[in-house]
Parts: structure tokens; sequence; C-alpha cells
């Protein structure tokens, strides 16, 4: 029959564990299957732009906690998937390093590092010295270095993971857009 191509909760593709960015039924995606993963330059970040304490801010303690449990489980949860499901993909699980340039670039690292440590992240602060040596550059004033990325050959990625879906049963259907979206949760 027919899809409606129901969206659940919008986390891309490391979604294969639950939520879905692509239809939740029939796996219809607007081009060919990793049309786009060029794009990416094959970064495992556990990056994101708003810090816990700007997250609970926004969501209240209690979503707040849900969103951040999914951010700081999003990297492991890739390694996890790759691992489950033996997608070659040239995965590697190597430190997020982020460098800081002048007092603003260190406060804003050493904020980094704060906060996400205090919630249970592995993150270090490396010195200028410790930078030029990690990083094999001078440019940097200080950098802080976040155990949980790492790196992945995207395309790769993606199409092991639409194996892994095949296999569990989806259908995928490219160059298929969806007609209209309809939101069908609450935050």
């Amino acid at each position: 029959g027919d899809c409606w191509c129901r969206f659940y909760r919008p986390f891309g593709s490391a979604s294969f564990g639950g939520s879905r960015a692509v239809c939740g039924r029939c796996g219809s995606t607007k081009n060919r299957l990793g049309s786009s993963s060029g794009r990416n330059g094959g970064q495992v970040n556990p990056a994101f732009d708003v810090l816990p304490s700007g997250v609970r801010a926004h969501f209240g303690k209690q979503r707040g906690d849900r969103v951040l449990e999914l951010i700081d489980g999003a990297c492991d949860l890739v390694f996890e998937l790759i691992e489950r499901h033996t997608i070659k993909c040239a995965h590697r699980r190597v430190p997020y390093i982020r460098g800081a340039y002048g007092k603003r670039g260190l406060a804003e690292v050493e904020r980094w590092a704060r906060e996400w440590g205090d919630y249970g992240a592995q993150v270090i602060l490396n010195t200028k010295q410790d930078t030029d040596s990690v990083l094999g550059s001078h440019f940097f004033d200080g950098s802080m270095e976040d155990a949980r990325g790492g790196s992945l050959q995207p395309l790769s990625y993606v199409r092991g993971l639409a194996r892994a879906a095949m296999s569990a049963g989806v259908k995928i259907f490219t160059k298929s857009p969806a007609g209209s979206v309809q939101k069908t949760w609450d935050y």
C-alpha cells in the first residue's frame, strides 16, 4: 500500500538504532542512497553548538537531560552500529580535537571541557605546547580533546546502514521524495 512517510525523531543516519531520517516504514529517500554523504568529511564529532547548561536552560532539566543523553551517546551509537552490522567504512575511534585561538577561543574550549567533563565525558585541555605537539602546528594557543570522537568513510557507512536495514526487512526506495511531512510526536 501507499506509505505516508511519517518521520520519527529526526536525528540523522546515526538513527538506525530506532529513530529514522528516512521514512520509518518504507525507507523512502528523495535522492539516491548516499547522494549527500560526500558533503561530510567523515568526522564523528561529539560536537553540538549548545553546551549542557544551554540545553538544560532551553529544554528544562528533565527534557534537557534526555537530549544530553542522546548527544553524549551519539558517537558510541555510530560505532556500535558499525560493529554490530560489520560495516566496512574505514572507521577509527580517535579524539575530537578542537583548537583554540586567542583568549576567546581558550575560554570556549575551557568551558566545553568543564561542562562536558562535569557531565562525565572524557575531555582534556591541552596547553599550547601539547597542542603544537598533537596537531603539528604552532597556530593554536591551546585545545581540548574529547575521547568520544572518531572518523569514518561516510558513503561506505551509509551503504552499510542500508544493507543492515534491508536485511532487517526495510524496503528502501531511492528517488522517491515524500509528498508531505506530518509531525507525529511532541517534544
